[in-house]
């Protein structure tokens, strides 16, 4: 039986917006975990990670997590607070445009 692929296509309404929920989500909890003092390290997991980006470009789970971890860089620094980001995608090569996308934006997005 011929599995059916979620990446042949672009986000339809209903995942736009199940990942705009997602997004603001981790930007309204990122700064309840990063402001406390006892906490100095985060991990987020994203099990379902897809490519990070459907066909026509629009931001995935993994891309948007990491904008929303950009936010907060400096209060990250300054906090000395560590977020490991947790990736899943099970087949090869769309782990390999994963990793790829994500090393592409964070060289773009280098401080």
């Amino acid at each position: 039986m011929a599995r059916k692929d979620h990446h042949e296509k672009p986000y339809d309404e209903g995942s736009l917006a199940k990942l705009e929920v997602f997004e603001n989500y981790v930007e309204a909890w990122l700064p309840t975990f990063i402001m406390q003092e006892y906490i100095k390290e985060i991990n987020i997991v994203d099990f379902f990670s897809g490519l990070g980006y459907d066909i026509e470009g629009t931001k995935g789970s993994p891309i948007r997590i990491l904008d929303k971890i950009d936010i907060f860089f400096d209060t990250l620094t300054v906090n000395n607070t560590i977020i490991n980001l947790y990736l899943n995608e099970y087949e090869l090569d769309k782990y390999e445009a994963l990793e790829k996308n994500c090393n592409e934006y964070l060289e773009n997005n280098k401080r």
